[in-house]
C-alpha cells in the first residue's frame, strides 16, 4: 500500500514542476530534488477540520503516529475502502495539517491497474 501511495503522490507533480529549467540540457535526477532537513521528534496531532479528515480520523491518527515516511516530514496514509479500492491522505508531521489525496478513491481492476478515480 505504501508503494501505491508513493506512486500516487508522485503522479500529482506536474511535468513543468518536475523538470529542471534546462530540461533539454539535463535529465532530472533524485539529487536535484533533495529533501532539506528531515523532521525528527514527536509528530503533531492531525488537525481534523474537514469532513474528509473527520470521517477517516482513526486511519489518519494511526498513520500520523508512526511518523514521516515521505519527503522528510510528510506521512502518506492509505487504507482500504473495499475490495480493490484505497483512499489516501497526506499528513504534515510538523504542523498536523491533513490533505486529501489527489484522488479520494482509487478502484483497481484484477490486474492492479487503476480503472476508475473519484
Amino acid at each position: 500500500m505504501y508503494l501505491r501511495s508513493l506512486l500516487l503522490l508522485s503522479s500529482v507533480v506536474t511535468l513543468e514542476q518536475a523538470l529542471p529549467q534546462n530540461s533539454a540540457d539535463k535529465r532530472p535526477s533524485f539529487g536535484d530534488y533533495q529533501v532539506k532537513p528531515t523532521f525528527h521528534g514527536r509528530p503533531a496531532d492531525p488537525v481534523l477540520n474537514t469532513e474528509f479528515s473527520n470521517r477517516f480520523r482513526t486511519h489518519i491518527r494511526d498513520a500520523a503516529a508512526r511518523g514521516p515516511n515521505f519527503a522528510g516530514h510528510y506521512v502518506l496514509a492509505d487504507w482500504c475502502c473495499g475490495s480493490a479500492c484505497i483512499q489516501v491522505a497526506v499528513i504534515d508531521a510538523e504542523s498536523g495539517a491533513v490533505y486529501e489525496g489527489p484522488f479520494r478513491t482509487l478502484i483497481y481492476d484484477n490486474t492492479g491497474q487503476v480503472c476508475r478515480r473519484r
